[in-house]
């Protein structure tokens, strides 16, 4: 069943009435994703206030809920409450999961479709709506509700037949049986009345077993037929709705992050810090095409109410100019226009923009041609090359101060009509200022590569040499994933630790140079095909190739080329974009990982409930699964990224060519 948002209050005081035991009674299942991160850091912050213990559990993928299920959850006495954050929606949990009766799971989830097993029975399972349910999905609930009903209609039809044979007969019998009664009637005028009405039915036994003539019997029979048919087809119709419910693909809904803000402000502990983690959220959710941007506005505009009310304007007399905080325990959020250069703070300008996904697709940053188009902007802007290529913090404060009056007169002749989006800053006393995605970089790179990214697997050294045998496979991928358990909890301190947190920026300056490298060598090198369903890159080589063996770094990539080759077609005239596949190789394991993009990838393009945005990937890759040999893992709480291993990845391809599901 799920809950509304104006009862998140009530599930939560459930918890709280729990924990009165002093036994850890609350589980906590965290995706490794930034969104869940920051909700994880608020949910454990608000129930540390409350005095609620509670244990928080990283899982990669389902095989980690089934695992933790056997070691953690089943006959656990003292567990009252299972919390799922971002790794539960889109499947059944009562197939995963076996608590004791008496013990509830909580879901709150971005990702859509919702398993509406989840959503609709009457079990212990309950999840957070954040409007979708009740608000979209009334005609799937009526669907869900009426085939629980009648969930064995076969069955049914075979009882009715059954029943309709029996009845079939009687009714034969009993007119034969009138026929010789009246034959005997003819003959035998001297029978007494008395004894005519015992040897022919009853007027009520005619009405119940008899129809009066064969023409109303025909009528009857008919009747049933057609109220059979009717229900048949109202079956098959809701059947239909369900359906078309799962298979419009995946999409996701308002960030969990926020929703937590939703719970705290309704329990009176909302304060900067919690803010702050929603912003992050929403933040990372627009930065990875996880939202549109109609709906990224709806919550920025939430957001900047609280940040107002929050962080009250307070006058400074000197009217000094400060580049950090006022105080040196200053941790004010301020709303601010920000540009879409990457970590334009604390890298250069020029870097800032030539690495930047937007102005990479627009301008064609990847090909000389578009670094002279790029030159030529600061040219038109009077800032030199070696101005710009200054650490921004160092740049002349006039030109700092005019950059943006100069880029809304220059930018339109570039096309870059969407260079400045609303956003939110925080400065950490005099240590530094972050934008909120400057903090989705920096916590992205620690969940990607940890905070010592020398230290991260490296296919180059000896250890990691590929490993063909499964066992030592399975070895390997348990080691991965230890890895990315470890960068976790890097990133999870990080949130605590504004020193630990600005180290990691300079990790994510690395990993975009890498998307930014590679995404350029595939545009080159003329590395994509184009099918006619998609279009196709496949890694198997490179400096940076163990970058990609995690699936949000991949991800990136795949915006990233997907971006640069749709504005390319855009400049051709064509309106309708083909989604992108790309795979890339694990040295390690001897297996790909293969991830698929939606069709639209530009979150300014991005339309809510349009099937034309939805990623049908991982229905395809299911489809694809059952219809050949090749050896799939489909772990990945994001259906659209799957495991191949490395020999059937050729088969697996010419049959996803066959596939026009789009």
């Amino acid at each position: 069943m799920f809950i509304r948002r104006s009862n998140y209050v009530d599930a939560y005081s459930r918890i709280k009435a729990a924990s009165l035991s002093g036994s850890c009674t609350v589980l906590i299942f965290v995706a490794l994703e930034v969104d869940a991160l920051c909700a994880c850091k608020m949910l454990s912050t608000i129930m540390k206030h409350d005095f609620i213990s509670h244990k928080i559990q990283p899982v990669s993928g389902y095989q980690d809920i089934m695992d933790i299920n056997e070691t953690v959850v089943l006959n656990n006495e003292n567990l009252r409450f299972l919390i799922l954050l971002n790794c539960g929606a889109l499947i059944d949990l009562s197939q995963y999961l076996t608590p004791q009766d008496y013990v509830s799971i909580y879901v709150i989830d971005s990702h859509r479709p919702w398993n509406l097993d989840n959503a609709f029975s009457d079990n212990n399972i309950f999840v957070f709506d954040d409007g979708d349910i009740e608000e979209k999905l009334s005609e799937e609930r009526r669907a869900y509700e009426a085939l629980a009903e009648a969930n064995d209609l076969e069955l049914e039809q075979e009882e009715e037949e059954e029943d309709d044979s029996i009845t079939d007969e009687k009714e034969s019998f009993f007119e034969d049986e009138d026929f010789e009664k009246s034959k005997l009637e003819k003959r035998n005028t001297s029978v007494s009345n008395n004894a005519s009405r015992d040897l022919v039915p009853s007027d009520d036994a005619k009405n119940k077993k008899l129809p009066s003539d064969p023409t109303q019997f025909s009528l009857d029979s008919s009747a049933k037929h057609d109220s059979r048919s009717a229900r048949r087809k109202q079956y098959y119709k809701y059947q239909r709705i369900i359906s078309d419910y799962y298979d419009s693909g995946t999409w996701f809904g308002e960030c969990i992050s926020s929703q937590m803000y939703s719970l705290a402000s309704d329990i009176g502990r909302e304060d900067n810090e919690l803010l702050w983690l929603a912003i992050i959220g929403l933040t990372n959710q627009e930065m990875h095409r996880r939202t549109s941007y109609s709906k990224y506005l709806q919550l920025y505009s939430l957001f900047k109410d609280e940040v107002n009310r929050l962080n009250p304007p307070v006058s400074d007399s000197k009217d000094i100019k400060r580049a950090n905080g006022r105080t040196a325990d200053d941790s004010s959020i301020k709303t601010k226009d920000e540009f879409r250069f990457m970590l334009v703070r604390h890298w250069s300008l020029y870097d800032a923009m030539l690495h930047s996904s937007y102005l990479g697709a627009k301008l064609k940053i990847w090909s000389e041609y578009g670094k002279k188009k790029l030159h030529k902007l600061f040219a038109k802007m009077g800032i030199s090359l070696q101005q710009c290529r200054q650490i921004y913090t160092h740049m002349d404060m006039d030109l700092k101060k005019s950059l943006r009056e100069k880029l809304d007169k220059i930018a339109p002749l570039y096309g870059l009509n969407d260079l400045i989006y609303p956003s939110f800053v925080r400065t950490f006393g005099f240590k530094c200022t972050l934008s909120a995605s400057d903090a989705s970089y920096g916590l992205s790179a620690l969940l990607e590569t940890g905070k010592h990214k020398c230290e991260k697997y490296d296919p180059n050294k000896e250890n990691a040499k590929p490993l063909k045998d499964i066992e030592h496979s399975n070895k390997q991928e348990n080691v991965i994933q230890d890895l990315w358990l470890t960068y976790f909890y890097d990133a999870f301190d990080a949130l605590d630790n504004i020193d630990a947190l600005y180290s990691s920026l300079s990790i994510a300056m690395e990993l975009q140079r890498a998307i930014v490298r590679t995404g350029t060598y595939l545009i080159d090198k003329r590395a994509i095909r184009h099918l006619k369903a998609f279009r196709i890159a496949v890694l198997k080589e490179g400096p940076d190739l163990s970058i990609f063996t995690h699936p949000f770094a991949l991800s990136k990539l795949a915006i990233w080329v997907a971006d640069a080759i749709n504005e390319q077609e855009r400049e051709q005239g064509r309106i309708r974009h083909l989604p992108f596949v790309i795979a890339s190789l694990n040295e390690r394991t001897d297996t790909y990982l293969l991830l698929g993009t939606s069709v639209s990838t530009s979150s300014d393009e991005l339309e809510e409930n349009t099937n034309y945005n939805k990623n049908r990937f991982g229905l395809i890759f299911s489809q694809v699964a059952r219809a050949t040999s090749a050896r799939i893992k489909m772990d990945s709480f994001d259906a659209y990224c799957v495991e191949v291993y490395k020999q059937d990845l050729a088969s697996l391809l010419e049959i996803l060519s066959t596939k026009a599901m789009f």
